[in-house]
């Protein structure tokens, strides 16, 4: 038997690409919030028009995941990376 649900989810990984030695390397501890797009335009215009839905920390190896999500346009947003 099949459950089907009108749940989503986004996820991904947060990394470091070392291209010049080849290598990638996780980003853990990293903020990572979800907004939802609020008036529908497909751009993220920020807050209050597009409301926060989520907010959390990547992983040991650097992934997130929101879940539960209902249909609609989101934005996942991470901050600037420091040198």
């Amino acid at each position: 038997m099949r459950w089907f649900t009108n749940w989503a989810l986004i996820e991904g990984a947060l990394y470091y690409d070392f291209v010049t030695i080849g290598t990638q390397q996780p980003i853990s501890n990293q903020p990572v919030t979800l907004y939802r797009d609020g008036n529908g335009n497909g751009h993220y215009d920020g807050v209050p028009t597009d409301p926060l839905q989520d907010a959390q920390f990547t992983d040991a190896g650097g992934q997130f995941s929101f879940v539960a999500l209902t249909a609609g346009t989101y934005f996942v947003v991470q901050p600037d990376a420091t040198q």
